[in-house]
């Protein structure tokens, strides 16, 4: 029934169906909302692009599910006083750990770290002994606050007292906390297994995680047999768990397959975690896979076979996947059906629309307050966050300050991501124009302007009490960089460590790139370079290749070629773009000639070396002499080198050079006439030089006469006059 409901038509372009919107929503609300009336429209399914956002959909069902829970314990809260008078009355009735234990339970569980610091402080000075559970607290608050070394060492801490170290929960609690570092989980695993514990369910669970972190799909099966044969007893929770690991390793099928397992063992009767493993499919779900439809019709035929009502994430992982037509479907059945509309909701509309068609913002932003008004929503911080990420898609900076205004004004907090946003749309990528600069340029330069707008946006961020995090700092970095202001790039990057803040590899990355030209940060950044691993960050090829070119810069061409032995002793091996800047760094430095050496190494590596032969016969046009472009250009034919429209200019110059028109003009004969293989303009420059050399050896005056008369229309043309356009047919065909 279900696969004849969602039918053969998943795309909107190609339905046939001229039921109205309303009649096929009217037709929905005749009964409760479930399986059987979400198929219906999955006939209009188009995926558009995979958006997994596995943790949310988790999250989200997870709050709902203990929202009513919260709200009590939130009361609770405020009915029985602050931290400090809980704290006072535990310190005169001498609390034992248990009571200490609820209030640094509570404090967690609300995100409140002084609270928990708090907490411990009165414990160590009254000398409280702390249990497993005071540990499995700590480690939880300690890492939700970003302090993973405190909570590394509270770890090891509980692992010296004889009645916490084999407490199962802790080591949990550590496993959670580290599953960005899946070699640290699989160390606090291995150390487990040493005090031969038995791991729960919970500890399959985080170890599961860290693995799909890694996008090791392979490794998830050998995970769950080791940590299975260990002890742990798989239930609803881990095998929905697996199912958000393969999907996010984008393994659907055996994600698929162990649903179908939990559909033979009945472990699907859990319908939350099933439904959080349903969800997580469908989220992930590609968008040209030709086995997206039928996966679809196999997801929901499981739920409906299982008595599992779709919910409102379920309908966000459908979105996430889809155009903003269908979405707009989506969004009516949900409010005919009494399933909750959200600001999220209406949100996935707004991102779709700023995909599809990005340039159409102000009609996108007018649309959305409209649609938000039409639920009786209210926008929230995402969605000016996704409308200031189209301002800087757009290049409109001050789109960008109006919306952050507007945020002010409507009380609303502003958040990493929104002045990340803001960054970029003051420094735009090289990719789109800034589209006010032309009419401001006259009074203020672009780098004046640039500084300004970066400034706005520091002003911005201290009126609202926010702080770099690593990723508005290397947006920051990056701007500076585009602005050539390396002093305030390498002064920002030198704040990070005061603000507690780790730089990542894009970090440096950026810094590198944004001192290019200040020479005096050479050694800074070689010793900053040498030192990552040192802070716990891997620098990659793009670090080195980046520092050859700081090096070249510099006039320092000995230390860039050293940079591939640095490179070397991190464990990577040269690239193509590597040898490409190594060349570079020669001809910058006025060793062409030793470019050409490290040609032949780059083809030993197995390279190809056409980038760079590129850049070594101009140089050689440039620095060298014509018989060695010539000598240059035949190895470069011999080793199947094809000359494009930019680099058949340097030899036929060559050969014009020597007196060898004849030469010439079969070398530019023989470049491809194509739009992006001929350079039109160079090939009427080189041509009316052409003409030049020959009319003088022409005997015939007439002859000569029409000589001069091409290579003067051909300079003509070449300066851009279209009136000497109808002389190019008889010019041709004299040739």
């Amino acid at each position: 029934m279900l696969r004849s409901l969602v039918g053969s038509e998943m795309c909107i372009r190609d339905r046939v169906s001229t039921q109205s919107t309303g009649a096929r929503t009217a037709e929905m609300s005749t009964a409760g909302w479930g399986l059987r009336h979400l198929a219906p429209y999955l006939r209009h399914f188009r995926p558009r692009a995979a958006h997994p956002a596995l943790i949310q959909l988790c999250k989200a069902t997870t709050v709902r599910m203990f929202s009513s829970t919260r709200s009590s314990e939130r009361r609770g809260r405020q009915t029985s006083g602050s931290i400090s008078n809980q704290l006072e009355t535990l310190a005169e009735e001498e609390g034992d750990t248990a009571a200490y234990n609820q209030l640094l339970h509570s404090c967690t569980r609300r995100g409140d770290i002084a609270g928990v610091r708090r907490v411990v402080s009165q414990m160590d000075a009254r000398a409280v002994r702390k249990d497993a559970s005071t540990y499995t607290s700590l480690i939880k608050a300690l890492f939700r606050s970003g302090d993973l070394q405190e909570a590394e060492r509270r770890f090891h801490e509980a692992l010296e007292d004889p009645r916490v170290a084999r407490s199962v929960p802790v080591y949990n609690a550590m496993l959670n906390g580290l599953t960005a570092d899946v070699d640290r989980v699989f160390s606090v695993w291995w150390k487990m297994r040493e005090t031969g514990l038995k791991p729960s369910e919970y500890t399959l669970c985080a170890i599961i995680k860290a693995v799909s972190r890694s996008k090791d799909g392979a490794r998830l099966a050998h995970v769950w047999d080791e940590v299975s044969n260990a002890g742990a007893l798989p239930g609803p929770m881990a095998h929905s768990a697996l199912v958000v690991a393969y999907a996010q390793c984008n393994e659907l099928q055996l994600g698929i397959r162990v649903m179908e397992v939990m559909e033979g063992s009945g472990l699907l009767e859990d319908s939350h975690h099933a439904r959080i493993a349903f969800n997580a499919l469908l989220a992930a779900l590609g968008p040209e896979d030709p086995l997206t439809k039928p996966r679809v019709q196999k997801l929901l035929g499981m739920m409906e076979a299982a008595e599992i009502e779709a919910d409102d994430v379920t309908f966000h992982s459908l979105m996430k996947n889809s155009s903003s037509e269908y979405i707009a479907i989506l969004l009516e059945a949900m409010r005919e059906n009494a399933v909750p509309v959200s600001t999220e909701s209406v949100n996935l509309l707004l991102k779709a629309r700023l995909q599809e068609v990005p340039e159409n913002l102000e009609h996108h932003r007018r649309q959305v307050m409209q649609d938000l008004k039409e639920f009786s929503l209210v926008p929230d911080t995402f969605t000016y966050g996704l409308l200031i990420k189209g301002a800087a898609a757009c290049a409109d900076p001050e789109l960008g300050f109006s919306l952050v205004r507007e945020m002010e004004d409507k009380g609303l907090q502003l958040s990493h991501t929104v002045i990340t946003s803001l960054i970029w749309a003051c420094s735009p990528r090289s990719s789109v124009v800034q589209l006010d600069l032309e009419m401001q340029e006259r009074s203020m330069d672009a780098k004046k302007l640039l500084k300004a707008r970066l400034n706005r946006v520091r002003d911005i961020m201290k009126a609202a009490g926010l702080q770099h995090n690593v990723i508005t700092a290397t947006a920051m970095i990056a701007a500076f960089g585009k602005g050539g202001m390396s002093n305030a790039a390498s002064g920002l990057f030198r704040q990070l460590e005061t603000m507690s803040v780790q730089p990542n590899v894009r970090t440096y990355n950026k810094l590198i790139h944004a001192t290019i030209f200040g020479r005096y940060y050479l050694t800074w950044l070689i010793d900053l370079v040498n030192g990552m691993e040192a802070k716990g960050v891997k620098p990659n090829l793009a670090t080195f290749n980046k520092l050859i070119l700081n090096c070249s810069e510099a006039n320092q061409l000995e230390l860039a070629f050293s940079v591939r032995n640095m490179l070397e002793a991190h464990g990577l091996k040269p690239s193509s773009r590597t040898w490409v800047n190594l060349v570079q760094a020669a001809i910058d430095n006025g060793e062409w000639r030793e470019g050409l050496q490290l040609v032949e190494a780059m083809e030993q590596s197995g390279f190809k070396s056409y980038p760079a032969y590129n850049l070594l016969i101009q140089a050689a046009s440039q620095q060298g002499s014509a018989h060695e472009v010539l000598s240059m250009s035949h190895d470069m034919r011999t080793k199947g080198f094809t000359f494009n429209g930019h680099s058949v200019q340097f030899p036929v110059k060559a050969y014009l050079r020597t007196k060898q028109p004849k030469k010439a003009l079969s070398l530019l004969n023989k470049v491809l006439r194509t739009e992006s293989a001929a350079n039109t303009q160079s090939r009427r420059f080189l041509m009316a030089r052409w003409y030049d050399l020959v009319r003088d050896q022409i005997r015939d005056p007439q002859s000569a006469r029409q000589c001069e008369d091409n290579a003067a229309a051909l300079r003509k043309m070449y300066a851009g006059h279209k009136t000497a356009q109808g002389q190019l047919g008889h010019m041709l065909k004299a040739s």
